[in-house]
């Protein structure tokens, strides 16, 4: 229909299929149908919805915490601390506590 999103490479999209005049099927990455809908706004907010879902429980995954090696369930690449070492960093916050800014020791 021209008014899809592209997800990232290797992940399914969710999409919106005209079947009649006021007919809208929105369908899953492996094509079977999700739904239907009385109007194209409804079907591209579902899908719209459906795929943002689909892309954050791809980038979640079992990580190791940079700080205690942990493995945590992290929601993707931005979350490298476990909320243990998180909330301990909260408290006592010091911005070159991992890795001093010169890379030396002092």
């Amino acid at each position: 229909m021209g008014m899809e999103k592209f997800s990232k490479p290797g992940l399914g999209k969710w999409r919106v299929v005209q079947k009649a005049e006021e007919v809208f099927e929105v369908r899953t990455p492996d094509n079977a149908v999700y739904g239907r809908y009385s109007s194209l706004s409804q079907a591209a907010a579902t899908a719209s919805t459906r795929q943002k879902e689909t892309d954050l429980a791809a980038r979640r995954k079992t990580r190791a915490c940079m700080c205690c090696t942990e493995p945590f369930q992290s929601e993707g690449i931005h979350n490298r601390l476990c909320s243990r070492c998180r909330s301990k960093e909260a408290d006592n916050w010091n911005p070159y506590g991992l890795a001093p800014r010169s890379g030396r020791a002092k």
